[in-house]
């Protein structure tokens, strides 16, 4: 069975700062089943309202409280939300407290909806942020799935992670999520003042910081409501550490400059050559990281013998991507010097400059005494 109740224009009277609305018949004969309440607040910084669910006890005649809600309010204005499960094999009797926290008002009103009998997931009960359940411990190569479903409007599920050090990532990549579902990432103050970090209505990743995250997956208001199931992914959005650069001429690996210091003449054409830069974003225990970045990549040579064939320049922009490649092609005059070395420069608009002025030697060939020679990038000869 499922009913909702809608207490609209509902006013809390002068000099009352608790109002209780009980629910006699409010009796869940199902066991396992789940109730759910949610008070809308009136949009007013000057209130602040707790929400009280209990159960009664015939025998004495008491009341016991086995959920509560109560965020400082804010200009978010979040709604208290309350939950319990029976997990009794008989009826029980739910009591719903509306506490005005000393500080009523006789004219701003108030919304409270309530559910029964709705499907609990096996998280249950956690609709309120003080009823978070905790993700495992998760690291920069782990992710957790949460599978669940949201059984009314009203349903909030609550997560809290934990995050001990923020270096290797600082945000969550969030997948799976249904069409008309959304996950909120959440600090709370000392004054348990919920702090809104982020959305996934417009990201697909949601920060964190060192130290308690909280996240709410909730029906996100927009089209016809219908029970959802979800198994939604959370997977660290790594930080860069570090950048490797990778450098190919017509395939061929290019290598540092201090590999012609022994005075060998080498006579290296490089009439068009290809030229590719390829930069691999990485945290420093090599994971690859996806980010976004724009890079700009200038090789020269003031022996190349035009004047206006000196130097070329490209850039390349990439999105949620872990790797950035800019082509160039070398200008088709090759120059008369013997070493013929040159000059790069790689530009990244996110993490400054990379290379500046470098010298470099393109090779379009290596003689067996060059192949025999090691490779000193970070990368592997012929990585294309």
């Amino acid at each position: 069975m499922s009913v909702q109740v809608l207490w609209n224009n509902r006013t809390v009277s002068v000099g009352k700062a608790h109002v209780a609305i009980t629910f006699r018949k409010m009796v869940d004969k199902k066991c396992g089943t789940i109730v759910q309440a949610e008070l809308q607040v009136p949009e007013i910084l000057s209130l602040d309202y707790t929400l009280y669910l209990c159960t009664y006890n015939s025998s004495d005649n008491t009341l016991v409280i086995v959920d509560s809600s109560s965020y400082t309010t804010n200009s978010l204005f979040l709604d208290e939300n309350v939950s319990a499960i029976n997990n009794t094999s008989g009826d029980v009797v739910y009591y719903i407290i509306i506490d005005a926290n000393n500080n009523p008002s006789t004219e701003d009103y108030y919304t409270l909806q309530v559910s029964i009998g709705g499907t609990a997931d096996a998280f249950e009960p956690n609709d309120n942020g003080f009823s978070s359940l905790s993700f495992p411990e998760m690291s920069s190569n782990t992710s957790v799935s949460v599978p669940g479903n949201l059984n009314t409007p009203i349903d909030n599920d609550w997560f809290m992670l934990y995050v001990a050090d923020t270096s290797e990532f600082s945000g969550l990549e969030i997948s799976n999520i249904p069409n008309n579902v959304v996950v909120e990432s959440y600090g709370f103050t000392s004054a348990i003042e919920p702090v809104l970090r982020g959305s996934t209505k417009n990201a697909s990743a949601l920060p964190i910081v060192a130290g308690y995250n909280y996240f709410r997956i909730v029906y996100d208001g927009t089209g016809p409501f219908s029970p959802t199931d979800y198994n939604i992914k959370f997977s660290p959005r790594l930080n860069v550490q570090k950048i490797v650069t990778l450098i190919a001429v017509d395939g061929y690996c290019q290598r540092s400059s201090n590999l012609f210091n022994d005075g060998i003449t080498r006579r290296l054409l490089i009439r068009s050559a290809d030229v590719e830069v390829k930069l691999l974003y990485a945290t420093s225990n090599n994971i690859m990281v996806k980010t976004n970045d724009t890079v700009n990549v200038t090789i020269e040579n003031p022996k190349w013998t035009a004047t206006n064939m000196r130097y070329e320049t490209g850039n390349s922009t990439i999105k949620d991507k872990d790797t950035c490649i800019v082509n160039l092609k070398a200008p088709t005059i090759y120059g008369l010097s013997n070493y013929n070395l040159v000059y790069t420069t790689i530009v990244s608009k996110t993490y400054g400059t990379l290379a500046n002025n470098v010298q470099m030697a393109l090779l379009d060939h290596y003689d067996d005494g060059e192949l025999s020679r090691p490779c000193v990038h970070n990368g592997t000869c012929g990585y294309k």
